[in-house]
């Protein structure tokens, strides 16, 4: 994957794209199957990396809630 493609398309699904990057993300969406399928590629790797953290996270707060731990806020 070309390195200026994988920074559109990561810039794309965190919504920070220029107006002008967002309709050419937008243009090659429609009319390139392959750099569809990079996106494609990228949101799922994306997705798989965020839920081991989210799993812990949810399962570390079920276990301060039984154990009546108060919460605290979660630093990103």
């Amino acid at each position: 994957m070309e390195e200026r493609d994988l920074d559109l398309i990561t810039r794309h699904l965190a919504g920070t794209l220029s107006p002008a990057e967002a309709e050419e993300v937008a243009h090659r969406l429609a009319t390139e199957p392959a750099f569809a399928r990079r996106r494609q590629l990228v949101e799922e790797s994306e997705r798989a990396l965020r839920l081991p953290t989210e799993a812990f996270r949810d399962s570390l707060a079920a276990v301060m809630a039984e154990e009546d731990v108060p919460a605290r806020p979660v630093r990103h």
